[in-house]
């Protein structure tokens, strides 16, 4: 081979080595490139050009899983459990079966250590944590009755006294329901009530509450929470009604709290009901007569409902019962100790 032909060989083999590099390269790049467009299933591999080269591979279309059924009770469904929130789960209406501990049984606090909360049949535990004109009960017994129903996951529910505080009506006169000549409309009782569409009302309600909360609540109880029948008090509603304002002061209240707790009401008459009863969550009603509880669920049956009584009919076993040692009548929202007659809730009431 002459000397020529050895250079031309060389210099062929040099082209075809640097044809090779770049091949190499070139396919490296396209590697790098397409390998964003590989989308990889359990069946294998394959190219999907539709769609953001930049986005991450994702796996072939399956079949959705089935969604889980959400069970509705009435109007016992809340939007925490739709979105899943991490709370206690709320009890069926009929499930409930509870004690109620006033106010007064609570602020003396000494047989609050006999209170036995770990029986099967109690799952509820309502506590009366303020009444008119009060501030809500932090005493050591309470606290640590408290700690000990949330350690047997018993749901604490908080029963506060609203509109009807005189202390508060007397340091904030423009916020409180008045007679002719801007004084203070004054109930039955003698004490001062506050006007629910008042912002600065609302507020005070909610911070009460938001402490409740803090405290370990899973729900509050609105007591003495309307607007009272007097012919003596000179409310300018407009043409919104009582019942509008009620449910407006409710719904605002309501949508501050969020999903932080459960809010219900306390009716006290079961005839007339309750000027916010359309828009509560849940309804505690105040019932002595264990013959009419059932006609009275059947009136109401997309209610959350549950009964709290004096009495140990048994007729009250089939539905949410709150045993109670107090009757609760409507003489201006205040709750009466003693047994009165059965007859006395068959009365008309301003509730």
């Amino acid at each position: 081979m002459t000397y020529r032909n050895k250079l031309l060989l060389k210099r062929a083999a040099i082209v075809l080595g640097i044809l090779v590099l770049i091949l190499i390269v070139a396919l490296l790049i396209g590697y790098s490139y397409l390998g964003r467009f590989v989308v990889y299933t359990e069946n294998g591999a394959y190219f999907s050009f539709n769609g953001d080269p930049n986005a991450t591979a994702e796996a072939a279309p399956s079949a959705t899983a089935p969604v889980s059924p959400v069970l509705v009770t009435g109007a016992s469904i809340l939007e925490e459990e739709v979105l899943g929130e991490e709370r206690r789960p709320l009890l069926a209406a009929d499930a409930v079966k509870g004690i109620l501990l006033d106010y007064d049984t609570l602020s003396d606090g000494s047989t609050l250590n006999s209170v036995e909360i770990s029986d099967d049949a109690v799952n509820t535990l309502v506590l009366e944590m303020r009444k008119s004109g009060t501030g809500i009960l932090t005493n050591a017994p309470v606290l640590d009755l408290i700690d000990r129903a949330v350690k047997q996951d018993v749901r604490l529910v908080a029963m506060i006294s609203c509109l009807d505080d005189s202390s508060y009506a007397q340091s904030h006169t423009d916020n409180s329901l008045k007679v002719s000549g801007e004084a203070l409309w004054m109930s039955a009782e003698g004490t001062y009530w506050l006007d629910p569409a008042s912002k600065e009302v609302q507020e005070y309600l909610i911070s009460m509450i938001d402490t409740l909360v803090d405290m370990g609540f899973d729900e509050v109880i609105l007591n003495q929470f309307y607007i009272p029948d007097s012919s003596m008090i000179i409310y300018n509603t407009g043409d919104s009604t009582r019942e509008d304002i009620l449910i407006d002061a409710y719904e605002a209240i309501e949508e501050a709290i969020g999903i932080k707790c459960t809010l219900g009401i306390l009716v006290t008459d079961r005839f007339e009901g309750h000027q916010a009863f359309d828009v509560a969550e849940h309804i505690y009603v105040a019932m002595e007569d264990g013959s009419q509880v059932r006609s009275y669920v059947e009136n109401h049956p997309d209610y959350y409902l549950n009964f709290i009584t004096t009495s140990h009919d048994t007729r009250f076993d089939d539905y949410g019962k709150i045993s109670s040692e107090k009757n609760y009548d409507t003489s201006e929202g205040s709750a009466q100790s003693g047994g009165e007659d059965e007859d006395d809730y068959d009365e008309d009431y301003d509730d």
